[in-house]
């Protein structure tokens, strides 16, 4: 007798594990949409705000993965790191006008990419971290405004 009440509420429950458990693997292929970035996380203040990022991302069910340069829709560089496919959508004014521990966000083709212009690590940090407060506020990468901040 406790077998059959057993298996009987095995088949009344597996049906809606196998439902719920299909939801969740439904809902996660389109929340989880995903955001790439390139960043050096050699240095500690570039991976301790890239990590923020990450927390940030999830929390607003987002993906994001590190990956090479030139298919990251974030970039994080220095003057040395900056692509030439990116130098011609950066000025050399510009670049001067930052200064160590300074940053600038800049939108590029279309808005298409975030380029996040820094001349040292601290600076790199300062702006990736800023980014991340924009996403979270906002729930989207994509509100932050293109911006110059000469000095942390």
């Amino acid at each position: 007798m406790g077998k059959a009440k057993f298996q009987k509420g095995y088949i009344l429950f597996s049906p809606m594990v196998s439902r719920f458990t299909f939801l969740l693997v439904f809902l996660a292929g389109f929340s989880h949409a995903q955001v790439t970035i390139w960043a050096d996380s050699t240095a500690a203040p570039v991976l301790f705000a890239v990590q923020k990022l990450n927390r940030v991302s999830v929390q607003q069910g987002q993906k994001l993965i590190v990956k090479e340069k030139e298919k990251a829709t974030v970039w994080v560089v220095s003057q040395a790191d900056l692509p030439k496919s990116l130098t011609a959508f950066i000025t050399e004014k510009e670049w001067a006008a930052i200064q160590p521990e300074g940053y600038a966000h800049r939108w590029i083709k279309n808005k298409t990419q975030l380029v996040i212009l820094a001349k040292d690590a601290l600076g790199a940090q300062y702006g990736v971290l800023e980014l991340a407060e924009y996403w979270q506020i906002n729930g989207t990468y994509k509100s932050c405004p293109t911006k110059l901040r000469i000095r942390s």
